[in-house]
C-alpha cells in the first residue's frame, strides 16, 4: 500500500521535472537564438561602418584627384603666361636696342654732314671757326680713345715673370683690364647682360689692382681717379642689380605665378636703367675716365715720383712684392673672418668686398703661379671664391631688398622672393668652411 501511495507523487514529481527540462531548454534556445542574432547585427554594424569608411575614402582620392586635374588646368596657361612674358621681355628689350641704336647712328649722321659741309666750305664767318674747332676737339677725343685700345692689346699679350719690376707689372695687369673694360662697352651698350656682368668685373679687377699697388701709385692724381672709376661701378651696379631681378621673377614664375603680373613693370625699369647706362657709357665724361685712367698708367705723376722710398718702390721685382702684399691681405682676412655668423649685413658686405678683392688680386698674378713664393695662393682661390659666392648671394638678397623698396617709392610693387631662413644658414655655413679652407693653408707666417 505504501509504493501505491507513492508511485503518483513520484510520477507527478518527473512530470514536473520534464516540464522545467523542457522550460529551461526554451529559454536557452531562446537566449542562444538573442546571442546570435545579437552577434548577427553587430557584424552587419561593423561592416557597415567599413562600408561607410571605404566610402569616404574613395569620395576623399576622388575628391582629390579632381582638385589635382583642377590646379593642372588652370597651371598650364601661368606657365604659359611666363613664357610668353619672358620672351616678351627678350624681344622688347632687342627692339629696345635696335631702335637705339638706329636713332643714335641717324642723329649721328644728321650732325655730322651739315658740320662736315660747313667744315669743308671754309672758314670765312665766326660760326665756320667754331664749328672746325668742334671738329678738331672731337677728332683728338676720338685719337685719345683710340690710343688705349692699341696700348691695351700690347699689354694683353705681355706676361709678368718674378722678376718684373713693380711699375712694369702694374702697367700690364692694370691696362689688361681697361682693355677689357674697352672691348666690353659696345656690348653692353646694346643691352647684353652677360657682357654687363663681365664689364662690372674686369673693373673691379682695375680697381683691385690700384689698391693692390696703392703704395706705390700714390700721387695727386690717384683719388680723383677712384672717385670716377666708382661712378662707373655704381652705373653698372645698379643695373646689375634690375638684371638680377628680373631672372628672379623669371626664374621663380613657374612656382610662383603671382610675380607674373609685375614681370612687365620690372621689365619697363630695367629697360630703362639700360637706356640710362648707355647714356653714361657713350658721354663724353665715360671717354674722359677711359683717357685719363690710360694716361695715369701710362705715365702718371707715380712714375716720375722723386726720393728713394719711390724710386725703391718702383724697382721692386713683383715675385718679392706680391708674395708679401698677399700675405699681409690673408692675414687681415682670416681677422675680419672671425665673427661671420654674427655679423649685420653691412660688416658681412665688406668682408666681401675685401674677399672679392683679394681673389681678383691673387687672378691677376696667375703668369706667376710658377714661382714657389706665389705658388702656394693659387690653392687659396677656390675656397676664396666658394665664400665670395656664398656672401655674393646674402648681399643679393640685401640688394632685392633695397631694390623692392626703391621701386615701391616709383610706384612698382614687386614681391621679390627673399631667401629662406635655412638657406642662409646653410650659405654662411658653406662661407665658414671655405674661409677655414684658407686658414689650414697655412698663406702666413
Amino acid at each position: 500500500m505504501v509504493q501505491l501511495s507513492n508511485s503518483p507523487k513520484k510520477a507527478a514529481k518527473r512530470t514536473v521535472a520534464k516540464r522545467t527540462a523542457v522550460k529551461r531548454t526554451a529559454a536557452g534556445r531562446k537566449v542562444a537564438k538573442h546571442m546570435v542574432a545579437k552577434r548577427t547585427a553587430a557584424k552587419r554594424t561593423a561592416a557597415r561602418r567599413t562600408a561607410a569608411k571605404h566610402t569616404v575614402a574613395r569620395r576623399t582620392v576622388a575628391k582629390r584627384t579632381s582638385a589635382r586635374r583642377t590646379a593642372a588646368k588652370h597651371t598650364v596657361p601661368r606657365r604659359t603666361v611666363t613664357k610668353r612674358a619672358v620672351a616678351r621681355h627678350t624681344a622688347a628689350r632687342r627692339t629696345a636696342a635696335k631702335y637705339t641704336v638706329a636713332k643714335r647712328t641717324a642723329a649721328k649722321r644728321t650732325a655730322t654732314r651739315p658740320k662736315v659741309a660747313k667744315h669743308m666750305v671754309g672758314k670765312r664767318t665766326m660760326g665756320r671757326r667754331t664749328v672746325a674747332r668742334h671738329t678738331v676737339a672731337r677728332r683728338t677725343v676720338a685719337d685719345r680713345t683710340k690710343r688705349p685700345d692699341a696700348e691695351t692689346s700690347r699689354a694683353s699679350a705681355a706676361r709678368l715673370n718674378a722678376a718684373t719690376r713693380c711699375d712694369t707689372a702694374f702697367r700690364i695687369i692694370a691696362r689688361r683690364h681697361l682693355g677689357t673694360v674697352i672691348a666690353l662697352q659696345e656690348p653692353t651698350c646694346r643691352g647684353d647682360p652677360i657682357a654687363l656682368h663681365k664689364m662690372r668685373v674686369a673693373l673691379t679687377h682695375l680697381r683691385a689692382a690700384i689698391r693692390f699697388f696703392s703704395p706705390m701709385v700714390d700721387d695727386a692724381v690717384k683719388p680723383r681717379l677712384r672717385s670716377e672709376l666708382k661712378w662707373l661701378s655704381d652705373a653698372l651696379g645698379s643695373v646689375r642689380d634690375l638684371d638680377v631681378a628680373v631672372e628672379r621673377v623669371a626664374t621663380a614664375g613657374p612656382k610662383r605665378p603671382q610675380l607674373t603680373v609685375h614681370f612687365a613693370e620690372l621689365d619697363n625699369a630695367c629697360a630703362e636703367g639700360h637706356r640710362q647706362l648707355t647714356q653714361s657709357l657713350r658721354s663724353a665724361r665715360f671717354q674722359r675716365v677711359i683717357a685719363l685712367t690710360s694716361q695715369w698708367i701710362a705715365s702718371g705723376p707715380w712714375s716720375t715720383m722723386a726720393g728713394k722710398q719711390p724710386t725703391k718702390r718702383r724697382a721692386t721685382v713683383i715675385g718679392v712684392y706680391g708674395g708679401r702684399k698677399l700675405e699681409q691681405w690673408v692675414k687681415i682676412l682670416l681677422r675680419k673672418c672671425g665673427k661671420l655668423g654674427n655679423m649685420n649685413p653691412r660688416t658681412r658686405h665688406r668682408l666681401r668686398i675685401f674677399t672679392k678683392r683679394l681673389a681678383c688680386s691673387i687672378r691677376s698674378f696667375e703668369d706667376l703661379f710658377a714661382d714657389k713664393a706665389l705658388a702656394k695662393h693659387k690653392r687659396a682661390l677656390k675656397p676664396l671664391r666658394k665664400a665670395q659666392r656664398c656672401l655674393g648671394q646674402l648681399q643679393d638678397d640685401v640688394r632685392g631688398e633695397a631694390l623692392k623698396r626703391s621701386l615701391h617709392k616709383s610706384g612698382i610693387d614687386v614681391p621679390l622672393p627673399p631667401l629662406h631662413k635655412k638657406r642662409k644658414k646653410r650659405l654662411l655655413r658653406t662661407a665658414e668652411k671655405a674661409y677655414h679652407e684658407v686658414a689650414a693653408l697655412k698663406l702666413t707666417k
